[in-house]
């Protein structure tokens, strides 16, 4: 009887212990389990950010090489005569149409000897680059023969879409027929090359947002770009905020005129994540600073190109 009362007394304990975990083993277990969702966490984060950097950076570096490549070739096919045109031109910008912020990204050369391209401030304009260059053309007709015509580099600001209040900065290069250009001359401070483009294929100046205007986009996320011109190993431009260069010999058009045998080009270009960053801090969403925004989420790339100058 002693030994049927024990047998039952060990098997209500063994169920007893059976029926759940102790307060002790749940704290464990919850901890643990805490402690993995966080490392989880942790490494699926830095892999987001880490992947995010590496497509930012891979989708800036296209870009700047597509406007680098278009840019460097048609420099290298200037045409630069030693006459009283004006061939080539550089000025830099203190007005453009669209922009409501990001006046305090001023022009601003940067200390030292020499003073390193990447710490270069164009301004929130940057530079207005033109010139006279022959492109290769199907010549099926007059205006795409492979002749001398009127090339220019500029940012503008436009909407995402037509219509939108969201803007972006785009890198924007105009072509005019060689036709046309023949016809105008090879004069670049001839006022039919410097009016607003109404959607036409004459001016080289800031185009007003036609769909010609959008075609001629090379680049989206462009945010400052400039130019160094040199004459041998002298630096030629930019020397003031409000400078301008000429190719011409022709000395009452400027002060500073010449012929350049090399150009420095500088572009800098946003990520996607700091193209919405700017996007939200011009519309007041964020607060900051317009150049400490375009500091921490740009890329500068440059280029070296040699001026061989051809002549007609």
């Amino acid at each position: 009887m002693r030994t049927q009362n024990f047998i039952r007394s060990a098997n209500r304990s063994n169920s007893t212990s059976k029926l759940g975990f102790t307060l002790i083993e749940l704290l464990v277990a919850i901890g643990v389990t805490a402690l993995l969702v966080s490392l989880m966490l942790g490494i699926v984060t830095n892999i987001t950010s880490g992947w995010n950097r590496s497509s930012g950076s891979l989708e800036s570096g296209n870009q700047a090489r597509l406007v680098l490549d278009q840019m460097a070739g048609d420099l290298q096919a200037a045409v630069i005569k030693r006459d009283t045109n004006a061939w080539l031109a550089a000025t830099v910008q203190t007005t453009g149409p669209g922009w409501t912020a990001g006046g305090t990204n001023t022009f601003s050369i940067p200390s030292g000897v020499p003073p390193k391209l990447e710490d270069y401030r164009f301004g929130p304009y940057g530079v207005w680059l033109r010139f006279i260059s022959t492109v290769p053309g199907s010549n099926a007709d007059l205006a795409n023969l492979s002749a001398p015509r009127a090339i220019s580099y500029q940012i503008i600001r436009l909407p995402v879409v037509l219509g939108s209040s969201e803007v972006r900065y785009q890198m924007f290069r105009a072509e005019v027929a060689p036709d046309v250009t023949f016809r105008v001359g090879y004069n670049l401070l001839d006022a039919k090359y410097n009016t607003t483009d109404d959607g036409g294929s004459l001016s080289v100046r800031l185009p007003a947002g036609s769909s010609v205007t959008r075609a001629n986009v090379i680049a989206n996320n462009v945010v400052d770009f400039g130019v160094r011109i040199y004459e041998g190993t002298t630096l030629k431009f930019p020397l003031s905020s409000t400078d301008a260069y000429l190719a011409t010999t022709d000395t009452t058009k400027g002060s500073n005129i010449g012929f350049p045998d090399s150009i420095e080009v500088f572009v800098r270009i946003l990520s996607s994540e700091g193209a919405q960053q700017l996007a939200l801090f011009e519309a007041g969403t964020i607060t900051g600073n317009w150049w400490d925004i375009v500091l921490a989420n740009s890329r500068v790339y440059t280029r070296r190109v040699e001026i061989k100058s051809k002549s007609l």
